[in-house]
């Protein structure tokens, strides 16, 4: 074994360069974490051999390391190195998600829980922490199956955002997992293939619904490379927007979908009814929505039995809802004259001022529909009236943007 100890040592220390090109967290050093790197790589033959087999494999994690900004170090439990693929790659923790979110300035704090059939589970809207009841020394059976999870993340500006999924929920999405896959298809062998869905679920659940709240936190460049990087890797938990087929639709899509068939108008005061909840939930049809608004507004404008003109397609999300919530990728604001403020307030938490500031912010229809959300805190009429034009104003800007 100490041949190939020595092996692994010049493995890890040639991307020496590289690492230390591409560092973020300047409180790492090279030295630290090639130790927990070779220690991790040499637990067992298999991984030693991996490595040896793959040497680039080993490098291009060690540089992940650097540029994501997260240790190695198995006290921390952020990340570590692990076979995947018949290769050495970079695995990150829910906690590592979480630390590079509140250390690149994405939020300032975040939790991620279980909730079980017996906890008290009482969610409180999606700009606030639920409320949830357990007993932490309660054994598994006291506490009941799993039936979900959720992640309050508490932003710059103070405020919660919220984001839940059921166990449902999350099992569609492990069902696009390829080392789900690789283990179902060889589920019946004497050994079947690893997955962290089976070794470790609970903390796959925080993951996976980490990975769906942070496109409604502010951008972070960082944040954003730790979830493309999750997404290329062997653990392939990439989010659909689509709904899962074969599922009948609910009553509240129905009802969305009845709403959006009448044009633009009509779907925009149904839209406005829904609460926060409602609208988290129609948030993967929100395409489909759009689309059918389009169409039902065409359909008037063109007179009977004449040929619709040729137009260029209208972007896909929310282009005809003026408040709704998409999975669009964040892009640039351009820059523009100051907001007006108004000068009325709301309860302490959710100031006039700051949540015009969040609608300036916004630089995606995520974000936008977030802040436009708040304004129902605000007493004021007139306040409200400048912050729901303002937010109109800010919307027109988003859609407009190149893709």
């Amino acid at each position: 074994m100490a041949a190939a100890l020595a092996t692994v040592d010049e493995l890890v220390l040639i991307a020496r360069p590289r690492f230390e090109s591409m560092l973020v967290d300047k409180s790492m050093n090279f030295a630290a974490e090639a130790e927990f790197a070779i220690q991790q790589i040499c637990r067992n033959k298999y991984s030693v051999d991996l490595a040896r087999q793959n040497p680039q494999a080993v490098h291009d994690a060690m540089v992940n390391v650097s540029g994501m900004g997260l240790t190695l170090n198995p006290a921390l439990a952020l990340a570590y190195l692990a076979p995947r693929d018949k290769k050495i790659q970079l695995l990150v923790s829910y906690r590592g998600l979480l630390h590079v979110a509140v250390s690149s300035g994405s939020i300032r704090m975040a939790k991620a829980e279980l909730v079980h059939a017996n906890d008290r589970f009482v969610p409180q809207g999606l700009d606030e922490q639920p409320l949830h009841e357990f007993s932490p020394f309660a054994k598994p059976d006291v506490r009941g199956e799993l039936v979900g999870v959720y992640v309050s993340a508490k932003t710059v500006h103070g405020d919660w955002v919220t984001e839940w999924m059921t166990t449902e929920q999350v099992h569609a999405v492990r069902e696009r997992s390829d080392s789900w896959k690789a283990y179902w298809a060889t589920r019946d062998e004497a050994k079947p293939k690893s997955t962290p869905w089976n070794t470790d679920e609970g903390e796959m659940f925080k993951k996976t619904v980490i990975r769906r709240a942070y496109k409604s936190w502010p951008i972070s460049e960082r944040l954003g490379k730790v979830m493309e990087h999750l997404n290329a890797s062997g653990e392939g938990v990439t989010l659909s927007n689509k709904p899962v087929q074969d599922e009948e639709p609910s009553e509240l899509l129905l009802a969305a979908r009845a709403a959006a068939d009448k044009g633009r108008d009509a779907f925009s005061t149904y839209w406005k009814a829904l609460k926060p909840a409602e609208r988290s939930a129609l948030r993967g049809d929100i395409e489909d929505l759009a689309q059918r608004t389009a169409e039902a507004d065409e359909k008037r404008t063109v007179p009977s039995g004449a040929e619709p003109a040729a137009q260029t397609p209208t972007p896909a999300p929310a282009a005809t809802t003026p408040d709704a919530v998409t999975d669009v990728e964040a892009r640039p604001v351009r820059k523009r004259a100051p907001a007006p403020v108004p000068t009325s307030t709301g309860t302490p938490s959710f100031t006039a001022e700051r949540i015009a500031q969040r609608l300036r912010d916004a630089a995606d229809l995520d974000a936008l529909q977030i802040a436009a959300d708040l304004i129902r805190h605000v007493p004021d009429k007139g306040a409200v009236a400048q912050l729901e034009a303002f937010c109109e104003e800010r919307q027109a800007e988003l859609l407009q943007q190149p893709a």
